[in-house]
């Protein structure tokens, strides 16, 4: 999610600015587009989605122009049919906030406050008061969950003579290449056993050799049994946490369709359980309201938290505790707090949940 945000100056009209008035609060109400027709800036707070994130190896078989040969010459046979192969790799589960359209504010343009900048960030949650730039979340590379890079390397040409191009028939041609890995083979092993005519002079030069001679024999094996080509891709999955949850089938994986849908016998089930661990009391609808009518100041989240485990064939992938803004309560900072007497509150709240991070004098 992107921690990039944008700032909102309470401008406060000039006549309200000669008035002189140092005891008023920062009014912070409830947002109801119908009935409020004031100034100020509209946040929100988040609500959390659980993402679950699973990484899967792809591996793409190509098979060699030789492949029939390979049993007769090398001792093992060559598939010769193309193929692909899955393998799952990390799979991880993270909160995320979203806004909560029921739960929007507005930061009233009063006199008299030191409550003069309230950051967003783009779709609205508030992000900071009084916060510098540098206090603020800043986009970031997801480090969180970054794929292997597959470094591609330099494709290596097999060193074949002429014969091998004018040759007229597969089964010559494999006979010519064959010949020349194990000629390959010989001066491998005579230059590790030192028996080699010409040794290279130092440690260096024998490495730079023998990887040379192994390279030419992987390009040379890769006319028998072809060769292999991996990449990275990334599946999600979001899940709104109400209540707790136990054995969920949330995704089948199958080594050769890798991921699949729940209901597909093909793959093997990857499941999702969700069990509460910190919750706030329940409450009654008449001590609901009066709570919420309660709520006066800067409007933010104490979430709740859950634990999250992800299986896989009896083995656990990922097993944490996550917050969730439903299993809290909200609660507020005091409008006192943001009188100009004294000095500027920083407040920095947790974009994705809501909560204070942050909260300390603006020197």
């Amino acid at each position: 999610m992107s921690a990039q945000t944008f700032s909102f100056k309470l401008l406060l009209p000039a006549l309200l600015l000669c008035t002189g008035v140092v005891s008023a609060q920062t009014n912070v109400a409830s947002y109801e587009p119908v009935r409020y027709n004031g100034e100020g800036i509209v946040y929100a707070l988040p609500q959390t989605r659980i993402v679950v994130r699973a990484q899967l190896e792809r591996t793409i078989h190509k098979p060699g122009p030789l492949h029939l040969y390979a049993q007769r010459y090398f001792g093992q046979e060559a598939g010769g049919e193309p193929s692909i192969r899955y393998r799952l790799g990390r799979v991880i589960a993270h909160s995320v906030g979203i806004p909560d359209f029921d739960q929007k504010y507005i930061v009233e343009f009063r006199v008299g406050t030191v409550a003069d900048f309230v950051t967003l960030n783009k779709r609205g949650i508030i992000v900071g008061i009084n916060a510098d730039r540098q206090d603020l979340p800043s986009p970031c590379p997801d480090t969180l969950f970054r794929l292997p890079t597959i470094q591609p390397g330099i494709e290596k040409r097999p060193a074949l003579p002429q014969e091998y191009t004018v040759a007229g028939t597969k089964g010559k041609q494999a006979e010519i290449a064959a010949a020349q890995v194990f000629r390959i083979r010989e001066s491998l092993m005579d230059l590790l056993t030192g028996q080699a005519e010409n040794m290279p002079k130092d440690g260096a030069a024998l490495q730079l050799m023998t990887q040379e001679l192994k390279a030419q024999e992987t390009a040379l094996l890769e006319l028998f049994y072809g060769k292999e080509e991996i990449a990275w891709e990334e599946r999600s999955w979001t899940i709104e946490p109400k209540n707790d949850i136990k054995g969920q089938i949330l995704f089948r994986f199958s080594p050769l369709r890798g991921v699949v849908d729940s209901d597909d016998l093909s793959g093997e089930p990857v499941s999702f359980s969700l069990r509460t661990t910190d919750k706030a009391p329940e409450m009654d609808e008449k001590e609901a309201a009066k709570y919420e009518k309660n709520l006066k100041g800067i409007v933010y989240n104490l979430p709740g938290a859950a634990r999250i485990t992800l299986e896989h064939n009896r083995k656990v992938l990922f097993d944490e505790e996550l917050p969730v803004t439903q299993f809290g309560r909200r609660q507020a900072l005091a409008p006192k707090m943001f009188r100009d007497r004294g000095p500027a509150i920083r407040v920095v709240f947790d974009e994705n949940t809501g909560a204070i991070r942050q909260i300390n004098e603006n020197k």
